[in-house]
């Protein structure tokens, strides 16, 4: 599975966030904004899908969740940044209207890369349901996503067919980076030994077949599936202290 890769400073993503519903400053969000976005106005939207922007409302209007779990790092945003210059926005976030307030329920990190673009409305509907399940449905929209999985032969394909030159810089090294993990992974499960049958013996010694024994400088290697981030960073921690072992953490 694709690794995780050290976080790099982003200069093109690194506007400060919109402050979040419980903080004091939240309505004023788009202070630094033109005026005529600030009262409403709407002009020409060129970034937003010709179907979406009759739903465009001014980022100046919205707050960030305060209870979104999901983080979004520098490069996180960079990466959604450039997607959203090269493929524009084609959907839209989920608003919960709350009093006087409007909290961005799904789609925070899509209100932070536009604003970081120097953008001025993203496309929204608007909910009206209690904090609890607003809360229940952005954990829900994160945590599906999660749990779905590359195919990576198919995604291996599909990116061998883009063209990566001319595209914006960030997307391009996202590319790249995801081509070069999924290389990686497969290279890695392709040189794990072949399992021992049930008796626990070795299928050639099984076969009266001489066995080789491996030379000392052999890596053997196997992948392990953890159920979340901290049961990985847990085993990593324990063979390393424990066992001594060479690891190195892969996610899908």
């Amino acid at each position: 599975m694709p690794k995780k890769r050290a976080k790099t400073r982003q200069d093109d993503a690194s506007q400060a966030p919109l402050p979040s519903a419980d903080d004091p400053s939240a309505a004023a969000v788009g202070s630094s904004l033109p005026s005529s976005v600030i009262s409403g106005e709407i002009t020409d939207l060129p970034y937003i899908d010709e179907r979406l922007r009759p739903l465009a409302v001014p980022i100046a209007e919205l707050v960030l969740d305060p209870k979104n779990a999901r983080t979004h790092d520098e490069r996180n945003l960079a990466a959604i940044a450039a997607s959203l210059r090269v493929y524009g926005i084609r959907k839209n976030v989920v608003v919960q209207l709350a009093g006087d307030r409007k909290i961005v329920r799904a789609g925070n990190g899509t209100v932070q890369a536009a604003l970081a673009n120097g953008w001025t409305h993203v496309p929204a509907i608007f909910v009206t349901e209690d904090d609890q399940v607003a809360t229940g449905f952005a954990i829900a929209d994160n945590r599906t996503a999660e749990l779905s999985e590359w195919n990576e032969d198919m995604l291996r394909e599909a990116l061998a067919e883009l063209p990566l030159d001319g595209l914006d810089g960030e997307l391009s090294r996202m590319f790249s980076d995801l081509d070069a993990d999924i290389n990686e992974a497969l290279a890695a499960a392709e040189e794990t030994p072949a399992p021992r049958s049930k008796g626990g013996s070795d299928p050639a010694e099984q076969s009266g077949k001489p066995t080789t024994s491996a030379p000392p400088d052999s890596a053997w290697k196997i992948l392990v599936t953890c159920q979340n981030e901290n049961q990985q960073k847990e085993l990593l921690e324990r063979l390393q202290a424990e066992d001594g072992l060479e690891v190195r953490a892969l996610i899908a």
